[in-house]
Order: structure tokens, then C-alpha cells, then sequence
């Protein structure tokens, strides 16, 4: 049992180095985060020290590349909250809810965003990022805390709380359009071999054509150097074509 938060540790280790591009926090940030109290409210100085560096990165571009929140993930997120705080994260889902948050964090909302297998994250963005609910929307950001809160069945429960800023949607059509395109050009490229070494083989094969009426080939004897007697070996020749002209 003890392997289990070293094994917890280096996958979302990985998960931070491949999904996002983002800078590592500052070493007062990173110690502002481990005062972050779980299953509170976001008034403390943790939640600021997040949103401070999301809003700096405002016009940079995104830096998620495709590895989205798995469920492993969620759960340990949920159950070990102190190890992973301030790690970068990409997640995608339905909006479900949407809720302007008090001063002074009048300029963020709280979303609540179901993931693709059902499981719920509360997500933090700034209040000028659209989202409605119903909407499917893109997030990458960093683990923030645990969260607990009145699901609307009335259960308390507890979600993963990221600060984070939408993005646009990773786009599947080129890859979706490339490898078509690539087994297209393979197998043209195939085609195209088989017809040259069929027709080079034909060639090999193909015996040599009857020889031309009144032509010359290798086993004719050479003409004469007189024309008149030339000539009468090339008329000789036409006349009597099987027997390569008179003897």
C-alpha cells in the first residue's frame, strides 16, 4: 500500500509534463498553495495566489496538447488533494452550472463541468470566459483543492477544484483526414510498382520479333564493297527472305 502515492506521484507527474506547457510555480507560490483548506470555500490566500498567475497568462496561447483528465486522476486528486496542488491540468466536458462568485472575486465564476465518464469537476475561470450551461467546453489550468458541496440531490459531496481559463477544443479533422489520405497515397504508390515490375518482366520474357523483309540482322553476311554486286545481294535478300537471299 505504501507504493500507492509514489505510483500516484510520477502519474501525474507525467500527466503535468505532456498535457501542459506551463512554467513551474515559484517557490512562494508553491508554499502560499500547502495553506489551501480543504473542502472550504475559496476565501484564502491559496485560491489568490491562482488566480493571480492565470490572469497573467491571459494572452498567452494555450499550451494543452490532448491529454485529458482520466478518471484514475480524478480519484486521486479527490483522495490526496495536498500532493498535487498547483499541477497542470486539461479537462473537457458539459457545462452544468454556472455561478458569479462575490466580491472581490466579482471577476471569476464557479462552473461545475461533468467529464465524458460522468464524474464532476468544480472549475474557477474568469467571469469574461463564455460558458453556459449545456455548453461543452475545453479547461486547462492547475489542481487547486478539494472542494465539498450540495450536489443537487441534495448529497454533500466532494470535487476536484481547478483554476483554470477555456481554450479552444483540440481539432481531430486533420488527423482524421490524414491517415485516409496517407493509406490513399500508399496504396497508389503500390499500384504504381506493381504495374512497372509486371511490365518490366513482360519485357524479359517477350521472344524476339521475326526479322524485317529486306532488313539486315547479325547472321547476314556483310555487302559487298562494289554497289552493283550490293545490289544484287539486297535484291537476293528481298526475294528470298527464309533463306536470308541467295546463296
Amino acid at each position: 500500500m505504501a507504493r500507492i502515492p509514489v505510483i500516484s506521484s510520477l502519474l501525474l507527474g507525467l500527466l503535468a509534463s505532456v498535457a501542459l506547457a506551463l512554467p513551474p510555480l515559484d517557490a512562494t507560490s508553491r508554499a502560499i498553495l500547502t495553506t489551501a483548506v480543504d473542502d472550504r470555500d475559496h476565501q484564502e490566500a491559496a485560491f489568490s495566489v491562482l488566480v493571480e498567475e492565470l490572469l497573467r497568462r491571459a494572452g498567452e496561447p494555450a499550451g494543452s496538447t490532448g491529454s485529458l483528465l482520466p478518471a484514475e486522476t480524478w480519484a486521486i486528486l479527490v483522495e490526496s488533494p495536498d500532493d498535487h496542488r498547483g499541477i497542470p491540468l486539461v479537462l473537457e466536458g458539459r457545462v452544468e452550472q454556472r455561478t458569479e462568485l462575490a466580491r472581490p472575486w466579482d471577476t471569476m465564476c464557479e462552473l461545475f463541468v461533468r467529464l465524458p465518464d460522468e464524474r464532476v469537476v468544480a472549475v474557477f475561470v474568469p467571469a469574461s470566459d463564455e460558458g453556459s450551461p449545456g455548453d461543452r467546453a475545453r479547461f486547462e489550468g492547475r489542481f487547486y483543492k478539494r472542494l465539498s458541496a450540495v450536489a443537487r440531490d441534495g448529497m454533500l459531496r466532494r470535487y476536484p477544484a481547478v483554476v483554470a481559463r477555456r481554450v479552444p477544443a483540440a481539432s481531430r479533422q486533420p488527423m482524421a483526414y490524414a491517415l485516409p489520405a496517407l493509406l490513399l497515397g500508399l496504396g497508389f504508390c503500390w499500384i504504381v510498382l506493381r504495374r512497372l515490375a509486371g511490365a518490366s518482366r513482360t519485357r524479359r520474357r517477350m521472344p524476339a520479333g521475326p526479322r524485317v523483309v529486306g532488313g539486315s540482322s547479325p547472321n547476314d553476311p556483310e555487302l559487298p564493297d562494289e554497289p552493283a554486286r550490293a545490289l544484287d545481294v539486297l535484291r537476293s535478300r528481298h526475294d528470298h527472305p527464309d533463306k536470308g537471299g541467295a546463296s
